[in-house]
């Protein structure tokens, strides 16, 4: 049913749906309603949502993020990568202290046992 052929169909479907919410929002505004706003809309929130909602108030009363903090990941995430990458570093240093710990324990018994055999 949502082949290639009907995506002309489905965008079209859309841009009548995103006119009917428009002329809502306005209609809300008319009456006095300024804080209603469609959410999602647009690509200010999350790079867009693929979806949008017709809200009576600012998203933070429905729990929603706002365009200030409405923030993907990928984009905040440099501290993090950071993070991981002193952590790996950490890791591999200590993975080869402990390794070269063992290492020579294993070569004193080796002597050990070459002497006495």
């Amino acid at each position: 049913a949502f082949g290639i052929r009907n995506v002309p169909r489905i965008e079209q479907a859309l841009a009548d749906l995103h006119k009917t919410a428009d002329a809502r929002l306005e209609t809300l505004k008319a009456q006095g309603n300024s804080d209603a706003q469609l959410y999602g809309r647009d690509d200010s929130v999350y790079g867009g949502l693929s979806a949008f909602f017709l809200l009576m108030d600012k998203p933070e009363v429905y729990g929603l993020p706002n365009k200030e903090n409405a923030v993907l990941p990928s984009r905040n995430n440099t501290r993090s990568y950071f993070g991981a990458l002193v952590t790996a570093v950490i890791a591999v240093f200590a993975g080869m202290v402990a390794f070269r710990r063992t290492g020579s324990a294993d070569t004193a018994d080796d002597r050990t046992s070459a002497t006495n055999g």
